[in-house]
């Protein structure tokens, strides 16, 4: 898929679009976010047994663990650099006294499903 739009900030702070911090944006949507790419795999085999019909699958979806983004930072983007509009950010749970928080780096809303392996069984009548 081609990527997501996004509008493109001229600061590296990603000012946002209130007050005077509207100027430091370029034109609304005017920026493309990376590509992404997503292989879903489904397997299954059946058999009968008299009257009934069994079956085993697998579905495997994003078989190569491909790490998409969906919502590309302002400043640069991409999901993995850059900052958010720091006046709407909201951080983690403070854990020093220097306001550092545990998920100032982690951004996994920023990113799709990871890969998820699903098996099962399945009885016709």
């Amino acid at each position: 898929a081609s990527g997501v739009p996004y509008t493109p900030t001229t600061t590296f702070n990603g000012g946002g679009t209130a007050g005077a911090n509207a100027i430091n944006q370029l034109e609304r949507n005017s920026g493309r976010g990376p590509g992404s790419l997503r292989v879903d795999l489904r397997a299954m085999k059946g058999f009968g047994v008299g009257q009934l019909v069994y079956s085993v699958f697998l579905q495997v979806n994003n078989l190569f663990d491909t790490k998409n983004c969906l919502q590309p930072l302002s400043t640069t983007g991409r999901c993995d650099a850059g900052t958010r509009d720091q006046g709407r950010r909201r951080q983690g749970n403070v854990v020093t006294e220097d306001n550092a928080t545990t998920t100032f780096f982690d951004r996994p809303h920023l990113f799709g499903g990871r890969r998820e392996i699903n098996i099962g069984f399945r009885a016709n009548f």
